[in-house]
């Protein structure tokens, strides 16, 4: 595999350097030993044009707290958290600050220049979504005075980020549940769910609160996940997965932030293993609701129109659209992505800060070409706030979509590209021609 295919990113500083980073682990789409520096040169024969990004929020607090949400679920006191409720926590902005300036760096080394005329970053009207793509800002132009475009009222969700179900009959929700009982048999997390259950209430001492003896908190119960639509509002769960959903949220973003791994576990030392099965729950139940194409093509349609237009946008060479996970896996369903794990994160799906990133390259025949990754920080550098760079990047994950041909260097033709963005907005009329 070349090094065009996984090192784009690297590429300019490891030639200078004379030289790759460290390879990462052997996984499907590693570089297991760095090429010789002539091949790197005789393959630099692209020019980087262009960034679109569609990013997750950075490291928050629980959203769900209190009497009513995890605190009552668990036996054990949870970590003090720096900020209110859902909002931004003080690690989660030195991480989005570190990100902004390792892409400062990224784009200085390819020579792509922006300022603040050829910049766009726009957010959702929530708090946490807002200073993320500040604090982006301060890492990635610090010195220029760039606005974060809001459309919103802020602390309400934007409509264009807000996942909806925009068309619904009963045929469309037959369909869709049919989909979904498929899944249910086919998905592996949801066959091993009870187990993950167990340990999650183990963990917590779930069964121990005073709302479970006294039966105000039922027993986490696999068989019992049921998915509720209704039209214009986003997709519903009910059943025990929206409690465990609640507590492995809690429990991950404990694990981000308590620096003593036992405490995090509270008073258990959780293996790797361990914590990616807590994290699977919460990821399911994002999955559940936001993962099925019939449902992604729907609840993504405004996004999936914002950000055509913008690699459609000729005055911009850098954008950044900051949402949620259930912006990223809608998005990334409703296009067709390929099944992927991503490796050294819990969150193997849409981790914390994860940036689904989209590389406009013109090569020297002026043919245009588009490569999608997935930039994230991985759980060691979550923890320990890494300072960023080419010699410590970010993980950089390459994306595949079903039905496409990639180029010998692992990049998609732009023309294709752009008519599978444009297919996937026209998918919603489909949806309603088919489900009237």
């Amino acid at each position: 595999m070349n090094m065009i295919r996984n090192c784009l990113l690297l590429m300019m500083l490891s030639v200078i350097m004379g030289g790759c980073a460290e390879p990462a682990e052997e996984t499907e789409t590693a570089v297991t030993a760095p090429p010789d520096a002539a091949e790197v040169m005789q393959k630099q024969a692209y020019t980087l044009e262009k960034i679109v990004i569609l990013s997750r929020h950075n490291l928050r607090s629980p959203v769900s707290s209190g009497d009513a949400g995890i605190d009552a679920m668990s036996i054990y006191p949870w970590f003090p958290w720096t900020s209110a409720p859902g909002e931004l926590s003080a690690k989660g902005e030195l991480l989005e600050k570190e990100m902004g300036e390792y892409f400062r760096e990224r784009m200085k080394q390819e020579g792509l220049n922006p300022d603040r005329d050829n910049v766009r970053i726009y957010a959702n009207s929530m708090q946490r979504t807002i200073r993320t793509a500040e604090c982006f800002l301060d890492g990635f132009m610090p010195e220029a005075d760039i606005e974060t475009e809001i459309r919103g009222e802020y602390g309400t969700m934007d409509p264009v980020f807000m996942p909806s179900v925009r068309y619904y009959s009963p045929s469309y929700d037959s369909a869709v549940q049919t989909v979904f009982e498929e899944m249910k048999a086919q998905d592996k997390r949801y066959r091993r769910l009870q187990e993950d259950y167990d340990l999650l209430a183990d963990v917590t001492g779930y069964e121990q609160t005073q709302g479970y003896t006294e039966g105000r908190l039922r027993p986490l119960d696999a068989s019992d996940t049921q998915l509720i639509l209704y039209p214009d509002t986003p997709p519903g769960i009910e059943g025990s997965l929206v409690n465990a959903c609640r507590l492995a949220d809690g429990l991950l973003l404990q694990y981000y932030e308590e620096p003593d791994l036992q405490k995090a576990g509270f008073g258990r030392t959780l293996s790797e293993e361990e914590w990616k099965r807590i994290t699977e729950i919460k990821e399911l139940y994002n999955d559940t609701q936001y993962s099925m194409e019939l449902i992604a093509s729907s609840v993504s349609h405004p996004l999936l129109e914002e950000l055509y237009g913008e690699m459609m946008n000729e005055d911009h060479d850098f954008s950044m659209i900051c949402g949620h996970d259930s912006n990223l896996t809608s998005i990334l369903s409703a296009l067709g992505v390929s099944d992927y794990e991503l490796p050294h994160t819990p969150e193997i799906h849409t981790p914390i800060g994860g940036k689904f990133v989209v590389e406009v390259w013109k090569d020297e025949d002026g043919n245009r070409f588009v490569l999608p990754v997935i930039v994230y920080q991985n759980a060691e550098q979550i923890r320990s706030v890494s300072d960023l760079s080419s010699e410590n990047p970010p993980e950089i994950y390459e994306l595949s979509f079903e039905g496409m041909q990639k180029n010998e260097d692992g990049m998609y033709p732009y023309d294709a590209w752009m008519e599978r963005m444009e297919a996937a907005v026209n998918r919603l009329d489909q949806i309603r021609e088919a489900y009237r």
